[in-house]
């Protein structure tokens, strides 16, 4: 298959429909659907578009039915659910959303008409441009050429250009999120429950809580779930070193049914009393561990600040078995609600291990 950019260097699209950072586009004088989207995808999660298939394999249509303040006012609305009864979760935020977002595609919306250019196959990291256009001699991540194409794109209607990421597919999330838990002296089971913060244009479901440490996966080489745990802990639970050196990083489960997380599903509005659905639908999936210490006394174990004062606004301790952490309505995604029980259960098999074979769950720090 030969290099797109040996084939084309620019082409016009229009927008088909717009979702959570990403705009779902045609390629004019063609029946090829594309995906432009604002972050990158995790390695081996998509593809490339498909240059030697100049038909699409989903419908080609314009979703020109819905206005674009009713898809701004389904962004900002505070109401926990759709109007299907999907969930929502409040308001999502801003940058979140290409037609509201300040740095990426700002102002665009259906039916509006885009130049792609200066397409190479692979992935540039995101935080080399952040949106801007990538330059000449920016490189991709080695290994990523068949995974999307990094592009530049311009808004004709305010000649505007950013960078993006440019698949054949809708790209799914991926997810891993990490339980903090706990058990003191006398055997009490604890575990630490993430506030989000205050509304903010790059927050979603602002006031909601998390089970633990969350993050999305990010491309590259050396991807790997104590890395992508370890990570996620820094950011918004804050554990220091003395103390991870003493946790046990053990797998609770994977999560990936479909609108698990409702930003990555299409999405319900009111519209002149008649309810008008927009936004692709897209697999997310997370990966749940649970980062389990042990003390010999009462004493909470040693923690630090967490980097991500945006997305976490308060951290507390309750107790594992506490019925209301099956509330599904106090998550910003209510599937959260069903981490607490397997956990229970994994740590339990984990008590009648042998110590060698715990040994192997322990965290090790890398010198």
């Amino acid at each position: 298959m030969e290099n797109m950019a040996s084939l084309i260097n620019q082409c016009d699209l229009i927008v088909l429909d717009i979702g959570y950072n990403i705009l779902v586009c045609g390629i004019i004088g063609t029946e090829k659907k594309i995906y432009i989207h604002k972050f990158p995808p995790a390695l081996n999660t998509t593809e490339k578009p498909i240059i030697t298939n100049t038909k699409s394999d989903y419908t080609f249509e314009i979703n020109s039915e819905l206005r674009k303040e009713s898809a701004i006012n389904f962004w900002k609305s505070t109401d926990l659910f759709q109007l299907n009864g999907d969930w929502k979760g409040g308001e999502w935020g801003s940058n979140n959303f290409p037609t509201t977002s300040t740095d990426f595609c700002t102002d665009v919306f259906i039916g509006d008409v885009l130049s792609l250019g200066n397409i190479i196959d692979g992935i540039i990291p995101y935080p080399k441009r952040k949106s801007k256009p990538f330059e000449e001699g920016d490189q991709i991540i080695p290994g990523s050429e068949n995974f999307a194409w990094s592009a530049n794109i311009t808004l004709k209607k305010t000649n505007i250009t950013y960078s993006c990421y440019v698949c054949d597919k809708p790209m799914p999330q991926s997810a891993i999120d990490v339980l903090f838990v706990w058990e003191n002296s006398r055997g009490h089971q604890f575990v630490k429950i993430l506030k989000r913060g205050l509304p903010n244009p790059n927050l979603d479901m602002s006031s909601l809580l998390m089970p633990g440490a969350g993050e999305h996966r990010e491309p590259g080489n050396k991807i790997c779930f104590k890395s992508d745990a370890l990570e996620a802990i820094k950011q918004e639970i804050g554990i220091c070193q003395t103390t991870l050196s003493n946790c046990y990083l053990i797998p609770v489960g994977t999560y990936n049914e479909d609108k698990r997380d409702p930003r990555y599903w299409s999405y319900s509005v009111n519209q002149d009393g008649k309810i008008i659905t927009f936004g692709p639908e897209r697999k997310s999936e997370t990966s749940v561990y649970v980062l389990y210490i042990k003390t010999d006394t009462d004493v909470e174990p040693a923690e630090i600040e967490h980097e991500d004062k945006i997305e976490v606004g308060k951290k507390y301790w309750i107790g594992l078995d506490n019925p209301i952490l099956s509330n599904k309505e106090i998550w910003m995604i209510p599937e959260h609600s069903l981490y607490f029980e397997p956990t229970r259960n994994v740590l339990d098999l984990f008590q009648n291990k042998e110590q060698s074979e715990k040994e192997l769950y322990k965290i090790i720090m890398d010198v």
